[in-house]
This record gives C-alpha cells, sequence and structure tokens, in this order.
C-alpha cells in the first residue's frame, strides 16, 4: 500500500524524469557541407538544411514545440559560436 510520502514522491521522480530527459539540440555542419539539426540524445538528425540559419530556425521551433530546452551552434570548424535557452514561448539566442 501506498503511503502518502511514497506518492509525493513518486510524484517528484516523474518531474525531474521528464526535467532530465535530454531534449537538447545541436547545429553544426556535416561533412557533405549541409547543416544539421540533432536532438543530442538521437544518433541522426532530426533536419538537414543548405544553410546554417535555416538549421537554427528548425532546432528553435522543434525546441519550442517540444517545451524548451538548450541549443548549441557550432561554427564550420566546430567551435560553438552561440548558445542558449529556448523556451516553449521564445528563445535567448
Amino acid at each position: 500500500m501506498l503511503t502518502k510520502n511514497d506518492s509525493a514522491h513518486n510524484q517528484k521522480k516523474e518531474v525531474v524524469d521528464s526535467i532530465e530527459s535530454n531534449i537538447d539540440r545541436s547545429v553544426f555542419l556535416l561533412d557533405d557541407g549541409k547543416w544539421a539539426n540533432k536532438r543530442n540524445d538521437l544518433p541522426q538528425p532530426s533536419s538537414v538544411h543548405a544553410t546554417r540559419a535555416e538549421a537554427v530556425e528548425a532546432a528553435k521551433m522543434m525546441l519550442q514545440s517540444q517545451g524548451g530546452g538548450e541549443l548549441v551552434v557550432f561554427d564550420k570548424a566546430g567551435r560553438i559560436v552561440n548558445f542558449g535557452f529556448i523556451s516553449a514561448f521564445g528563445s535567448t539566442i
């Protein structure tokens, strides 16, 4: 039988688990010269684009629709050029 404390613990665990789910995204250059928008916990890009700007916009839209997360943008050399948090309501980058 679950006690009041067990129930509260389970609810807290569900909230923490949902926060810890990795929906963060990265935008980076692929070997073929196209730009990838990739969710960090998945092996393949969610989308591929001709320009970095297009990939960033796609990543922002996906993060907003998924409730928010961190976006890291890399340059052609693989250096971080921008990062920030995208909320369900807008972005910081």
